[in-house]
């Protein structure tokens, strides 16, 4: 199973240039797998953390919802687009200032999921 998704990473060729990603007020941290909103940490389970990690590699390139289901839960789970929606609405409750209207993980209609590089710049 671990050779498939190091297979299924080259493949998708996510190359991460850097091990901390800065999206917006959002900074996740690939070595130490932390996530900092705004100065405070933030709790994120394996999965979800392995989510956020692959969109933050993509650089702003939407990821497919196929891509992101074999990555994260292998291809045998590729019929398991709940489990994709469930952990998204997740990630954007910890992450977005308003979920119902996200600025940060957004949807692209019909393909998948993109983290908007830059993201918003609130001040508060």
């Amino acid at each position: 199973m671990a050779r498939v998704r190091a297979a299924l990473r080259t493949r998708v060729s996510f190359e991460p240039v850097t091990l901390v990603y800065q999206v917006g007020h959002l900074t996740i941290d690939a070595a130490t797998r932390t996530v900092m909103l705004r100065g405070q940490s933030l709790r994120f389970t394996s999965k979800e953390f392995e989510v956020l990690h692959i969109l933050a590699t993509a650089n702003g390139r939407v990821v497919t919802q196929r891509q992101l289901i074999e990555l994260v839960w292998g291809p045998a789970s590729e019929d398991s687009i709940q489990y994709l929606r469930v952990f998204i609405g997740r990630l954007r409750k910890k992450i977005e200032d308003d979920p119902a209207n996200p600025t940060i993980l957004v949807t692209e209609r019909g393909i998948g999921y993109r983290l908007v590089p830059g993201g918003p710049v609130h001040s508060e």
